[in-house]
């Protein structure tokens, strides 16, 4: 966990929000605040997923409208590009099972393993054909561009990688699990084999996910929740000191993700 990549939003979005960084001890991987303290005996439940259950761009994620719903202290381990492997180590499944139960969102697969690329954690993956790291939409692109004849057979490898990982998960949790399907999206939204570019390949969240793998999953969990909304998709990402922010720009996290936005694409 050490080594793992992953996108500091604080960077890109300070105007917007501030996040609260913090370190969850006895990893390296720093979430979303406000920090939890975990020797403080009082309940908290978790809620674990990619960068919808972090919360890009708002002030209060839906981790923290259900925590104060319920009236108990959340930790928040949303995480830009998160995939269910990430959750493996010793120190989170110790925390998500410290909780009372955890709301667990369906994540993408566009960073799986498959047959052409290694997963890396978060957004980059190694790419096995040029032997370099790039982000996962560019990988799916040279896929497109060079390999098409191969997308059925990468995109099945990329939903068997997911589901395992997802049952590897599931099978060391021992609190109550709500799968948490979120999108724009309605579920069954298959990967649109015929796509021109990876844009349309992969958009929108969550990337390369058959409705059957999420029912394979939901079927092992306490409970399944979905909501598929576009309400306030697309609204301004106004500064938090005053004004408009005219303009998102991606490259920060990354050079190679050139994505600028005008209005909240999350």
């Amino acid at each position: 966990m050490g080594d793992l990549w992953q996108p500091h939003y604080d960077r890109r979005d300070h105007e917007i929000v501030d996040y609260q960084y913090w370190t969850l001890p006895g990893s390296d991987i720093q979430f979303r605040g406000p920090a939890v303290d975990l020797d403080d005996p009082a309940p908290y439940f978790v809620c674990a997923g990619a960068a919808q259950t972090f919360g890009c761009f708002v002030a209060d994620p839906y981790p923290t409208i259900l925590g104060d719903a319920l009236g108990m202290r959340v930790l928040n381990l949303g995480l830009g590009s998160a995939t269910p492997a990430i959750f493996l180590s010793d120190r989170m499944i110790e925390v998500i099972n410290g909780g009372r139960f955890l709301v667990l969102q369906v994540m993408a697969a566009r960073q799986e393993d498959n047959s052409r690329l290694q997963s890396l954690g978060t957004d980059l993956v190694h790419d096995r054909h040029h032997g370099d790291e790039v982000p996962a939409h560019l990988a799916w692109q040279r896929i497109l561009d060079e390999e098409r004849s191969k997308l059925d057979q990468y995109i099945a490898e990329s939903q068997h990688s997911w589901i395992n990982h997802y049952e590897q998960l599931l099978a060391r949790i021992q609190v109550p699990v709500v799968l948490f399907y979120y999108s724009v999206k309605q579920k069954g939204t298959d990967p649109p084999r015929e796509a021109k570019d990876a844009q349309a390949l992969l958009e929108p969240f969550p990337q390369l996910i058959e409705g059957a793998s999420i029912d394979t999953i939901a079927a092992q969990c306490d409970a399944y929740v979905e909501c598929t909304s576009t309400r306030n998709h697309g609204h301004p990402v106004p500064s938090r000191f005053g004004g408009e922010r005219n303009e998102v720009n991606n490259s920060v996290l990354d050079p190679r993700m050139t994505v600028r936005w005008k209005r909240n694409g999350y």
